[in-house]
């Protein structure tokens, strides 16, 4: 540790604070190392529990929607959402919860327009605490989508609306009107007997339609399509009503099962006929045939032509002619309904309401969803 010098002195060594202050730059250089790592670590935490949090709110949000209405699912919901201000409730998912909440913005209208909500889904990712603190901080991710509620999976303008055009239209004299558009249920307002486009082509002998107006046949295709609320598209490609039968690939349900007003579905044929009375929704993806003695009660949605043979009533609403908000060509006269004897259509909105109730739920309006939706 000490040297001697030419003159005979020694002089202290100078390893040990050169080992001092390496041994010091050493210990700075990993400190600053572990707080970068820490820092990098808490960031990636940060940013994954985000993410995290991201899709519990979505997961939430999607849960509310589509099980609002299971027993026991919605703690503080309300027995008719479109009576009231908003309602909410907790969805918990694995690692963490969603606290969903749909506020009414529009009340319902009288001519079927539906309530509009907004409604909010707040993530809490709690599989990491993201602060050191006494408290836990969690991250947090609030989504935000406009709904309608889905009491009715249309807005009904008349007894019989048909984006087609009707041919041939007749009853027995005396028998009554083959559309009608008062309220056999008393509760609404008196809506068209039928509607149709404009220059879509009505003909009709013996008693005509009885409504506000009569026949409307005023508007154009293109404005019905947008009037009557129907996301066909939905429908056909993407289940967005889930059937409860699905024929012919299945079996009609029996009377006992239509005492619950099923949505029954007709997919994969060309032409239908209805093979029995009965109730609830009926959605036909293609041409439908109503023949002798056959009644229904609720609502009937037709992709293509509806055939009226025989006698018997529809006492609801029925839509003809959906596969035109596909895109499918009109071919005029081609694509008319015919009614060619005593079958009779009256808008009937407990029936309509009845049919409904299997889809009462939340519908998402399109390019409505939005991201980090501020709290309150």
């Amino acid at each position: 540790m000490f040297a001697r010098t030419e003159a005979g002195r020694t002089r202290r060594g100078f390893a040990l604070p050169f080992a001092l202050l390496t041994l010091a730059l050493i210990t700075a250089a990993v400190v600053a190392a572990f707080a970068a790592t820490s820092a990098e670590t808490y960031s990636n935490n940060a940013m994954r529990a985000q993410d995290r949090a991201y899709q519990i709110a979505e997961a939430g949000m999607q849960q509310f929607v589509l099980r609002r209405g299971e027993a026991g699912f919605c703690s503080n919901c309300a027995a008719n959402p479109a009576a009231a201000d908003s309602e909410w409730t907790v969805v918990k998912v694995p690692g963490g919860y969603a606290r969903v909440v749909a506020t009414r913005l529009r009340s319902a209208e009288s001519d079927g327009t539906p309530a509009v909500y907004f409604v909010r889904s707040t993530g809490t990712d709690t599989s990491v605490r993201l602060s050191g603190a006494g408290n836990a901080v969690y991250a947090q991710r609030t989504l935000g989508l406009y709904a309608t509620w889905g009491t009715a999976p249309m807005i009904v303008l008349a007894g019989l609306t048909t984006l087609n055009g009707i041919s041939n239209a007749a009853t027995i004299p005396g028998t009554g009107a083959p559309f009608m558009g008062d309220d056999a249920c008393g509760q609404l307002a008196t809506r068209a007997g039928m509607v149709a486009p404009k220059g879509g082509g009505y003909s009709g002998t013996g008693e005509k339609p009885t409504g506000s107006p009569a026949l409307d046949s005023g508007m154009t295709l293109d404005s019905i399509k947008k009037r009557i609320g129907i996301d066909w598209a939905g429908i056909i490609n993407r289940d967005a009503i889930p059937a409860d039968f699905t024929v012919p690939s299945g079996t009609w349900p029996t009377a006992a099962q239509m005492t619950t007003w099923p949505v029954i579905r007709v997919s994969g044929v060309g032409s239908y006929t209805l093979p029995a009375s009965g109730r609830g929704l009926l959605i036909v993806d293609s041409n439908l045939v109503i023949s002798s003695n056959r009644n229904w009660d609720g609502v009937i949605l037709v992709g293509g032509a509806l055939t009226a043979n025989g006698t018997g009533d529809v006492n609801g609403a029925i839509v003809t002619g959906l596969n035109k908000m596909l895109g499918a060509v009109d071919q005029g006269a081609l694509d008319n309904d015919i009614i060619s004897n005593r079958v009779q259509f009256r808008f009937n909105s407990c029936r309509v309401e009845n049919a409904a109730k299997k889809v009462d739920r939340y519908f998402a309006l399109t390019n409505t969803w939005m991201d980090n939706v501020a709290i309150w």
